[in-house]
């Protein structure tokens, strides 16, 4: 179980971000949940990549976990502990409090990153 849970109330630029702390001391989580605009985003880079692309370009609503400090700061951005896509928000924001719920009751395992 976890000792406590902090759900951050304005999450922008974020859909949802939450910090678990874990019985253990000094295990920290942060679950964040993204959304990355690639079909419909206006930012130069994304029309550049639209542009060019081969194939299906689909908005995609990420949700990520990483061990992290006290103050919801990742050891690193580069090693996610769970990371899992999706092709709504609504169903990114469902997945992320139930990430939230297996985290706090100890039962989410590692699962690699499916892209």
């Amino acid at each position: 179980m976890a000792r406590w849970t902090w759900e951050n109330p304005d999450p922008a630029p974020r859909l949802a971000h939450t910090i678990i702390a874990s019985w253990w001391p000094t295990r920290y989580y942060v679950v964040g949940t993204i959304e990355h605009l690639r079909a419909t985003g206006d930012a130069p880079i994304l029309k550049l990549t639209r542009s060019i692309a081969k194939g299906d370009v689909r908005d995609e609503y990420i949700v990520q976990v990483f061990k992290c400090n006290r103050d919801g700061m990742p050891r690193s951005w580069d090693d996610p502990y769970y990371e899992c896509s999706y092709g709504n928000g609504q169903q990114a924001l469902e997945a992320h409090r139930e990430v939230v719920r297996l985290l706090a009751s100890a039962k989410l395992a590692p699962r690699p990153r499916q892209w």
